[in-house]
Protein backbone atom coordinates (compact mmCIF):
# COMPACT_ATOMS: atom_id res chain seq x y z
CA UNK A 1 0.00 0.00 0.00
CA UNK A 2 0.92 3.41 -1.24
CA UNK A 3 1.47 5.24 2.85
CA UNK A 4 2.19 9.01 2.21
CA UNK A 5 1.57 10.11 5.56
CA UNK A 6 1.64 8.05 9.57
CA UNK A 7 1.99 9.66 12.27
CA UNK A 8 1.48 8.23 15.94
CA UNK A 9 0.94 10.55 18.72
CA UNK A 10 0.89 9.23 22.24
CA UNK A 11 -0.71 11.55 25.41
CA UNK A 12 2.19 10.89 28.33
CA UNK A 13 -0.57 13.33 30.56
CA UNK A 14 -3.00 10.50 30.03
CA UNK A 15 -0.68 7.38 30.69
CA UNK A 16 0.32 9.03 34.39
CA UNK A 17 -3.34 9.65 35.18
CA UNK A 18 -4.40 6.25 34.17
CA UNK A 19 -1.16 4.45 36.33
CA UNK A 20 -1.65 7.39 39.23
CA UNK A 21 -5.93 6.37 39.17
CA UNK A 22 -4.55 2.16 39.22
CA UNK A 23 -2.28 2.76 42.13
CA UNK A 24 -4.09 4.99 44.08
CA UNK A 25 -7.20 1.67 43.84
CA UNK A 26 -4.45 -1.02 44.66
CA UNK A 27 -3.80 1.19 47.71
CA UNK A 28 -7.60 1.87 48.45
CA UNK A 29 -7.88 -1.69 47.72
CA UNK A 30 -4.93 -2.92 49.89
CA UNK A 31 -6.57 -0.23 52.93
CA UNK A 32 -9.40 -2.31 52.88
CA UNK A 33 -8.20 -5.84 53.49
CA UNK A 34 -9.28 -7.06 49.63
CA UNK A 35 -6.28 -7.73 48.26
CA UNK A 36 -8.34 -10.32 45.30
CA UNK A 37 -9.43 -7.38 43.80
CA UNK A 38 -6.01 -6.23 42.41
CA UNK A 39 -6.43 -8.20 39.45
CA UNK A 40 -9.55 -6.92 38.05
CA UNK A 41 -8.42 -3.07 38.97
CA UNK A 42 -5.50 -3.49 36.91
CA UNK A 43 -7.01 -5.83 33.78
CA UNK A 44 -9.63 -2.49 33.94
CA UNK A 45 -6.98 0.19 33.78
CA UNK A 46 -4.61 -2.09 31.46
CA UNK A 47 -7.52 -2.09 28.86
CA UNK A 48 -8.00 1.32 29.06
CA UNK A 49 -4.24 1.79 28.30
CA UNK A 50 -4.20 -0.60 25.26
CA UNK A 51 -7.65 1.14 23.99
CA UNK A 52 -6.60 4.97 24.12
CA UNK A 53 -3.16 5.39 24.85
CA UNK A 54 -2.47 6.79 21.69
CA UNK A 55 -3.53 8.63 17.85
CA UNK A 56 -2.59 6.84 15.05
CA UNK A 57 -3.57 8.59 11.44
CA UNK A 58 -2.65 7.22 8.40
CA UNK A 59 -3.26 8.19 4.59
CA UNK A 60 -2.90 6.36 1.86
CA UNK A 61 -3.55 6.81 -1.88
CA UNK A 62 -6.63 5.25 -1.01
CA UNK A 63 -7.82 5.95 2.49
CA UNK A 64 -7.43 8.08 5.25
CA UNK A 65 -7.06 6.02 8.14
CA UNK A 66 -7.21 6.22 12.27
CA UNK A 67 -7.42 4.34 14.84
CA UNK A 68 -6.65 4.35 19.05
CA UNK A 69 -4.24 2.41 21.11
CA UNK A 70 -3.82 -0.51 19.38
CA UNK A 71 -6.35 -0.67 17.07
CA UNK A 72 -9.46 -2.06 18.08
CA UNK A 73 -11.24 1.26 18.24
CA UNK A 74 -10.39 2.27 14.33
CA UNK A 75 -12.36 4.14 11.57
CA UNK A 76 -11.66 4.09 8.00
CA UNK A 77 -12.58 6.44 5.11
CA UNK A 78 -12.17 6.23 1.48
CA UNK A 79 -10.72 8.98 0.26
CA UNK A 80 -13.61 9.66 -2.61
CA UNK A 81 -15.75 10.35 0.77
CA UNK A 82 -13.90 13.38 1.63
CA UNK A 83 -15.56 16.80 0.31
CA UNK A 84 -12.78 19.24 2.02
CA UNK A 85 -9.91 19.27 4.90
CA UNK A 86 -9.65 22.78 6.56
CA UNK A 87 -7.54 23.30 9.60
CA UNK A 88 -9.54 23.78 12.74
CA UNK A 89 -9.29 23.91 16.73
CA UNK A 90 -11.12 22.23 19.65
CA UNK A 91 -12.27 23.96 22.69
CA UNK A 92 -11.15 23.33 25.72
CA UNK A 93 -14.73 21.63 26.97
CA UNK A 94 -14.73 19.27 24.34
CA UNK A 95 -11.91 17.92 25.83
CA UNK A 96 -10.10 14.94 24.68
CA UNK A 97 -11.18 11.38 23.39
CA UNK A 98 -14.20 10.63 21.04
CA UNK A 99 -16.77 13.26 21.55
CA UNK A 100 -19.84 13.97 19.95
CA UNK A 101 -19.68 17.91 19.51
CA UNK A 102 -22.20 20.79 18.11
CA UNK A 103 -19.95 20.37 15.00
CA UNK A 104 -19.75 16.53 14.73
CA UNK A 105 -17.68 14.10 15.81
CA UNK A 106 -14.50 14.83 17.66
CA UNK A 107 -11.55 12.79 17.79
CA UNK A 108 -8.68 13.47 20.11
CA UNK A 109 -5.68 12.62 22.06
CA UNK A 110 -4.11 16.02 23.34
CA UNK A 111 -4.33 19.40 22.70
CA UNK A 112 -6.37 21.75 20.62
CA UNK A 113 -5.11 21.80 17.21
CA UNK A 114 -7.33 19.60 14.89
CA UNK A 115 -8.45 19.20 11.23
CA UNK A 116 -11.80 19.26 10.21
CA UNK A 117 -12.83 16.72 7.26
CA UNK A 118 -16.50 17.40 5.13
CA UNK A 119 -17.51 14.16 4.18
CA UNK A 120 -19.27 13.26 0.53
CA UNK A 121 -22.47 13.06 2.83
CA UNK A 122 -22.90 16.10 4.37
CA UNK A 123 -21.24 14.74 7.64
CA UNK A 124 -18.38 16.46 9.44
CA UNK A 125 -15.52 15.38 11.62
CA UNK A 126 -12.26 16.83 12.99
CA UNK A 127 -8.96 14.78 13.97
CA UNK A 128 -6.42 15.86 16.30
CA UNK A 129 -3.18 16.51 15.53
CA UNK A 130 -0.14 17.87 16.86
CA UNK A 131 0.67 18.53 12.84
CA UNK A 132 -2.37 19.86 11.11
CA UNK A 133 -1.00 21.43 8.44
CA UNK A 134 1.31 18.73 7.43
CA UNK A 135 -1.80 16.53 7.46
CA UNK A 136 -3.81 19.08 5.55
CA UNK A 137 -1.02 19.38 2.46
CA UNK A 138 -0.72 15.23 2.22
CA UNK A 139 -4.30 14.98 2.02
CA UNK A 140 -4.88 17.55 -0.50
CA UNK A 141 -2.01 16.10 -2.49
CA UNK A 142 -3.58 12.48 -1.90
CA UNK A 143 -7.64 14.21 -2.86
CA UNK A 144 -6.37 15.62 -6.13
CA UNK A 145 -4.69 12.60 -7.02
CA UNK A 146 -6.91 9.72 -5.30
CA UNK A 147 -7.72 6.55 -7.17
CA UNK A 148 -10.89 4.16 -7.11
CA UNK A 149 -9.90 1.72 -4.12
CA UNK A 150 -8.50 -1.67 -5.01
CA UNK A 151 -10.76 -4.46 -4.65
CA UNK A 152 -11.29 -6.36 -1.36
CA UNK A 153 -8.71 -9.51 -1.23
Amino acid sequence: MNMLYSHRQANPFLWAVISLGMVGAIIAVLLDHKPWLILPIVAVFGVMLLLFSALTIEVSGYHLRFWYGVGIIRWTIPLGEIERVARSRSSWYEGWGIRLTLRGWLYNLSGLDCIEIQRSNGRSFRLGTPEPDRLINVLHTALATRRPAPPAA
